[in-house]
């Protein structure tokens, strides 16, 4: 027996979801040509290092030693073993943190907001700038918003 009522998606809200997947992944492709930037190249080097030593350490040496957990660097060299080592294929690995922020806030928003009140809050997540601008980049801090949202949901 479930303690909380369960949600039922309408169609505008598939509509909302289908719609704000297309603009991330229009914006992810606008994003192509963007180069890794600040401490995303320690990612980017950390990731060569698991991909050119076939993943086998995992620890890092330690002058690619930041002091995170290497999951990300990781999950990079995954793809790129899977997929390669390319610019594209980095931006391409973001989208599905990317969608999972979409649906974790969609839901978020399920629980108090009313249909429009639901589109304005996503209207407002695409106009907000440390979001476009982080979304646009390879970065560990997009995961880290992703898990943040699923864990909140899941809190609630």
């Amino acid at each position: 027996m479930s303690v909380h009522p369960k949600i039922e998606l309408q169609r505008q809200d598939y509509l909302l979801l289908g719609f704000a997947g297309l603009l991330m992944v229009i914006w992810n492709v606008i994003s192509w040509q963007f180069p890794f930037f600040w401490d995303t190249v320690l990612n980017s080097r950390t990731a060569t290092w698991y991909l050119e030593t076939g993943f086998s350490q995992i620890p890092v040496p330690e002058n690619l030693d930041a002091g995170h957990p290497p999951f990300f660097s990781l999950y990079l060299a995954g793809i790129w073993k899977l997929f390669g080592r390319s610019l594209t294929v980095s931006h391409l690995a973001m989208l599905p943190f990317l969608g999972m922020i979409l649906v974790q806030f969609h839901r978020l928003t399920l629980r108090w907001l009313s249909p429009m009140g639901r589109i304005w809050a996503m209207v407002l997540l695409f106009c907000e700038p440390t979001f476009l601008a982080q979304a646009s980049m390879v970065t560990p801090d997009i995961a880290l918003v992703a898990f943040y949202l699923l864990a909140i949901n899941g809190l609630l």
